[in-house]
């Protein structure tokens, strides 16, 4: 009878909630309105229309072409001030008008507008000229611009854009005149240059002897304005009669310190009034009637300056036409669409419903029984515990039972019955509490189906407007460039590990009297760091082979035919042997020579080439520039700042000479050699030290080159010595670090993978330094580049320790109190444990060893390596 019961409960139960869940499903359904886009694909411009007329900005339309030229649907003209089309900027005119004046114009008196009529006329020609060029070139640079749209701009918004970008390059037109204007007037005022009329200054001494250097001038004055101090000093223009008896004012018309200032400064005043251009004609002798401007025509006043006018490059007004239809064709729309809310669909409504009330039904199946079968625990539990007590809500039911058997003394809660009658209470099941519970149970599911259904859609409204948030560190650096002043952020960054070296206490005087650096590699093939020099003294290359402590022996002679002062060398494997060979520059003769690795320490001169009678080579590098397996040799020469390419042929002894010129004479180059934009094709970069500038050369990997770019590498009297290229900020592009004669900074500028680079960045090291050698490694074993440096005013070490995103730590390696011109610093792994370590040596050719013995540094980090940098 039980189950019966709860059977019945359970198909109550069911069926409430189905009924309850259809009718939630339902209002959803109804509630939520379906969003419907309607696609037209490529529309016509009359559909086009009428869409947009009905839907306004609900309408989106792509272009197929995004980009087309602004000629293609703009028109744009100027209408000029009729002073530039009228006779008085004619050449024949000023050439009548001149004709009638005497061709010694210093028969004039200095304050005779005679004197100044012929310039301000040409002046006037030449500003009308060059406002037509300037406004053409600014129409035409903009017509020929690119109008980028990506989606089918309206009529309106069409009109507004292209209407705010034609005003941008009209108000853009004349800065660059003004600029150029600008910039001469400076210069000639500047200089103090006398202008060809005498009208700014004046000799005030005669040239007598010819050792004078130079004869005095004065400024002159007009109206109390010196025009040694100002350019623009002015005063009214008059017609002198020769015996001074008259002078006669030309309205709005100018002299001064300079023709075309004072020019400026007037109005074309004289121009409107007939009676003043008539006067004009009779102090220069012209017969001809010239017709005066109209006033009437043109938006100028007739006081408005010449300056003014320049301002607006004498333009009366812009004509512009925008063709909206062509616009839509050059955009020519692949599909137009639009987004509607749907009208309550009665078939959508059942459908949706009949779909859902399946997975409905299910749901309920399984869980109607639980909730009634939870209930009836529930019910039985609270009944054992009332024991007799009956809750209000009970239903009390008494049966009599009258007869001559044993009454049954059972508890109740009726009354005795005096006559004898025996009462019996039974409890009935709790029908109104569990009636409660129920509904109770049912809104419960209700509220939480509601909820459920408005967060769905608040976090489906909401999605699109999820902004991370990103947490950031910084640190704590001083870094300046040359774009803004000094900066010093304020947030705090993970300082690097500290940099720590051991001398080997084993200084050695090597005889290195040459400018050359030492060079690190294994010359013997025993896998120990060895040291390459030159020595000016015997006119050898010598090598003193590592023990892997950090210590070196004697010197391994290789005697060259040279026995100049300054050389650059570079190690590599050119004829692919496997041993160690070099080349260097013979900057005193003007050559480069290839010597051959033996594996012995010693080197076999195998050629030697010209770089020119009037260059001297001042770098070398090597790279594959041709990939036919190779090494190339490229060489940067001061002179004519050329670039020479050495193309190894055949087995690597013989090499095809190819000449790049750069268009800068340098004192100084450096140079080096990286793919600066990611085709794995070597490019070359060189550094023109007086010029400070970095150019680039981007190979096509055939052993050609595309046309310098170039970069600002520095300013004043920075000039730039020695460059390393790696990266240095961790984006995979290859940067450039710049050391400096007479700085106390090291410079990098981050790389943009295309061959450019970035403003440059300084890093300010501790102390001053007059030269510098810099190398690079990772002293800290954090896989972050780091950079050394050699001091030139005391024999010390100073390091940038890389953070790996292009900022660094200045820490201090090794410090001398003795004074010497300039240490230099080589990298390398002298005793075998994995860490870069650091050889220096300075103008008294003492040599010693800092072996790295940071804490950073994992034990068991066994990494040889061999790094050759200059």
């Amino acid at each position: 009878m039980t189950a019966k019961r709860l059977g019945q409960w359970t198909t109550r139960l069911y069926i409430i909630l189905f009924i309850v869940g259809l009718f939630v499903l339902l209002v959803y359904t109804i509630a939520r309105r379906q969003t419907v886009t309607k696609t037209f694909n490529q529309p016509s411009f009359i559909l086009y229309n009428r869409l947009h007329h009905e839907h306004q900005d609900k309408l989106e339309c792509s272009c197929s072409f995004i980009a087309s030229k602004f000629e293609q649907f703009v028109e744009i003209e100027a209408k000029f001030h009729q002073i530039c089309s009228s006779s008085f900027v004619l050449d024949e005119w000023q050439t009548n008008l001149t004709n009638g004046l005497v061709s010694d114009l210093s028969i004039y008196e200095q304050r005779d507008y005679r004197r100044f009529l012929s310039s301000h006329l040409q002046f006037l020609q030449g500003l009308c000229q060059i406002s037509n060029s300037s406004v053409n070139n600014s129409i035409n640079q903009f017509l020929s611009s690119l109008f980028v749209t990506t989606k089918l701009l309206s009529e309106k918004d069409f009109y507004d854009r292209v209407d705010l970008l034609v005003k941008q390059s009209q108000l853009s037109a004349p800065i660059t005149f003004s600029r150029i204007y600008s910039l001469i007037g400076s210069i000639n005022h500047g200089n103090a240059i006398i202008s060809s009329f005498g009208s700014n200054f004046e000799y005030i001494a005669p040239f007598y002897k010819q050792q004078f250097a130079y004869t005095p001038t004065q400024a002159i004055i007009y109206d109390k304005c010196s025009c040694g101090l100002y350019p623009n000093c002015t005063t009214e223009a008059n017609f002198i009669e020769r015996n001074h008896s008259k002078s006669l004012a030309i309205k709005g018309l100018k002299m001064g310190c300079i023709p075309s200032e004072s020019f400026r400064s007037s109005t074309l005043e004289c121009f409107y009034d007939e009676s003043c251009v008539q006067l004009i004609q009779q102090y220069t002798n012209y017969t001809n009637r010239i017709i005066s401007l109209n006033a009437t025509k043109s938006r100028f006043l007739i006081n408005t300056s010449v300056a003014e006018l320049m301002n607006d490059l004498f333009i009366e007004e812009w004509s512009r036409t925008m063709n909206y239809s062509l616009y839509f064709a050059n955009c020519f729309p692949s599909f137009c669409s639009y987004n509607y809310i749907e009208k309550i669909n009665l078939l959508y409504i059942v459908t949706v419903l009949l779909g859902l009330q399946g997975g409905l039904a299910i749901v309920l199946k399984w869980i109607c029984p639980l909730i009634v079968r939870l209930l009836f625990k529930l019910y039985h539990y609270r009944k054992n515990r009332r024991n007799i007590i009956q809750p209000d809500c009970s239903l009390q039911v008494t049966t009599i039972n009258v007869d001559n058997t044993k009454i049954l003394n059972l508890p109740s809660n009726s009354e005795s019955n005096p006559s004898g009658i025996i009462s019996e209470t039974n409890i009935v099941s709790p029908i109104r509490c569990s009636f409660k519970f129920i509904l109770i149970f049912i809104l419960m599911i209700i509220v939480v189906i509601g909820l459920i259904i408005f967060t769905i859609s608040l976090a489906r409204h909401e999605k699109s407007e999820i902004i991370p948030t990103l947490s950031s560190t910084s640190m704590k650096v001083n870094v300046v460039t040359d774009t803004t002043a000094s900066t010093t952020s304020t947030t705090t960054r993970l300082a690097p590990c500290r940099l720590k070296f051991q001398p080997t206490n084993s200084s050695a005087n090597f005889p290195n009297d040459g400018e050359t650096s030492y060079h690190v590699g294994d010359f013997n093939g025993d896998h120990l760091l060895d040291l390459a020099f030159y020595t000016k003294d015997t006119c050898s290359i010598n090598v003193r082979f590592g023990f892997g402590n950090g210590t070196f022996g004697e010197n391994i002679v290789s005697s060259i035919n040279y026995c100049g002062e300054e050389m650059f060398m570079i190690i590599a494997k050119l004829n692919n042997d496997n041993l160690l060979d070099l080349a260097f520059t013979e900057e005193k003769t003007r050559h480069v020579s290839v010597l051959l690795g033996n594996g012995n320490g010693t080197f076999t001169l195998i050629a030697r080439f010209s770089t020119g009678t009037d260059n001297e080579p001042t770098g070398i590098a090597v790279g594959n520039f041709n990939h036919d397996h190779y090494l190339d040799i490229v060489v940067a020469n001061s002179g004519d700042g050329s670039v020479i390419l050495f193309l190894a042929r055949g087995n690597g002894t013989s090499f095809q000479q190819v000449k790049l010129y750069t268009g800068y004479q340098t004192l100084y180059s450096a140079i080096a050699v990286a793919d600066l934009n990611g085709d794995s094709y070597l490019d070359i970069i060189n550094v023109h030290g007086n010029q400070k500038i970095i150019g680039v050369f981007l190979g096509d990997g055939h052993g050609a080159f595309q046309k310098q770019t170039t970069s600002f590498a520095g300013g004043g009297d920075q000039v730039p010595k020695h460059i390393i290229v790696s990266d240095f900020n961790g984006d995979t592009q290859p940067d450039i670090i710049i050391s400096y004669s007479r700085t106390n900074f090291i410079g990098v500028i981050f790389g943009y993978g295309n061959g450019s680079f970035s403003a440059r960045t300084r890093f300010i090291l501790t102390s001053g330094v007059l030269e510098s050698s810099v190398i690079v490694g990772d002293f800290n074993c954090d896989s972050h580049l780091d950079i050394a440096v050699g001091q030139s005013n005391s024999y010390s070490i100073h390091a940038l320790v890389g953070y790996g995103d292009g900022h660094f730590d200045t820490q201090i390696i090794h410090s001398d109190q003795g004074y010497t011109y300039n240490t230099k610093v080589a990298v390398g792994d002298f005793n075998g444990d994995g860490y870069d370590d650091i050889v220096t040596w300075d103008d008294n050719h003492f040599l010693d060893t800092f072996l790295n013995t940071c804490e950073c540094c994992a034990p068991d980090r066994i990494d040889s390596k061999t790094l050759n940098r200059q």
